[in-house]
């Protein structure tokens, strides 16, 4: 059963609340200001795709997002899940769409992985060298980024084809993996590279140094990393992000060196799927559109209240939630678009 407020009471009066529900709400404000963090980064972000390099119609889009949040707060847990908001899905340049993508990716494959307890989970890290052949004199480096990105995939669909199709080679015993890819930034460029989940029936391991041959073999890469999960924590390490947001940052504010530099991964990026499943994970599809309305847990039943909050320049704002709904990015109240 829904509960709908017809008049939102003010910050102070939700913040004092009673002592039993005290600290639920101010985990709900700490998430804004999280939340509030972020979007002043992606106006930066925004305001240098417009302004530096020249990109005004991302920009704009960067710049936009965010400016509604809906929550869900269940009454009696007090747990608050963001239900829905306006997102541009450019979270390869929007730390915000980075940081709710993460946690969509995590909503999603958490309950699959779950449903395997009798398996045996590790994290196995793939890097790759850059490819030795020359590219054109004309390539810049998105061209260069592109070239890197290809030898990976290859490298890894040759691997993966060997257990798919002649149940042989280094994973032959792989019941099912998900591969994420990230690129990180180093004194020598972007690195890109891959982090995976693999699992394997109980007991059984993947030997390393065969592994490590057929990978060097295919991609000239020596440096893999092969260890055990044991906890949800290390888990998300797959799915926390494409690029890290840190990268974008100098002295706590966002360089716009570093967004010019971002934009040529996103051009690189753009439109891969950057997160897959294979094996038993097959079939399972990426994130692709954040203003998709949230599927909450199941555990949270009951009386709920959705909480509304609009971006006032500096800050979240609470705003009356009657009639309002956030669908397909677009905020309405009735027939009316805001």
């Amino acid at each position: 059963m829904a509960v709908k407020e017809k008049s939102p009471p003010s910050v102070g009066a939700e913040e004092r609340g009673t002592s039993s529900d005290h600290a639920d709400r101010k985990t709900l404000t700490q998430r804004l200001d999280k939340y509030a963090s972020r979007k002043r980064k992606g106006c930066q972000i925004g305001a240098a795709l417009c302004d530096v390099i020249l990109v005004p119609k991302l920009g704009n889009k960067v710049l936009a997002c965010g400016r509604y949040l809906a929550f869900r707060k269940f009454h009696e847990t007090g747990q608050a899940d963001l239900l829905s908001g306006n997102f541009c899905n450019q979270h390869l340049l929007c730390v915000a769409c980075a940081a709710a993508r993460a946690t969509r990716l995590w909503s999603k494959w958490q309950p699959i992985i779950q449903a395997f307890p009798e398996n045996d989970l590790y994290m196995l890290n793939l890097t790759w060298p850059p490819p030795v052949a020359k590219l054109a004199s004309t390539a810049g480096p998105c061209d260069e980024l592109k070239a890197n990105i290809a030898v990976g995939i290859a490298g890894w669909g040759k691997l993966w084809g060997n257990r798919r199709k002649h149940r042989k080679g280094p994973l032959a015993g792989v019941l099912g993996a998900i591969v994420a890819m990230e690129v990180t930034r180093n004194p020598a460029g972007w690195h890109p590279h891959f982090h995976c989940i693999v699992m394997l029936p109980r007991g059984q391991r993947v030997e390393v140094v065969d592994l490590r041959g057929h990978w060097t073999k295919q991609t000239g890469g020596r440096q893999i990393r092969l260890d055990r999960i044991h906890s949800d924590k290390d888990l998300r390490e797959v799915f926390k992000y494409s690029v890290k947001p840190e990268d974008l940052m100098e002295n706590g504010k966002v360089d716009p060196m570093a967004v010019q530099d971002r934009y040529h991964v996103y051009q690189a990026l753009k439109g891969k799927r950057l997160i897959r499943g294979y094996g038993t994970f097959h079939g399972v599809k990426d994130i692709v559109d954040l203003n998709a309305e949230a599927e909450l847990s199941d555990s949270e039943t009951g009386e709920y209240i959705d909480l509304f909050y609009r971006w006032s320049g500096s800050y979240y704002e609470r705003v009356p939630g009657e009639g309002l709904e956030i669908k397909n990015g677009r905020v309405k109240r009735g027939k009316y678009v805001l």
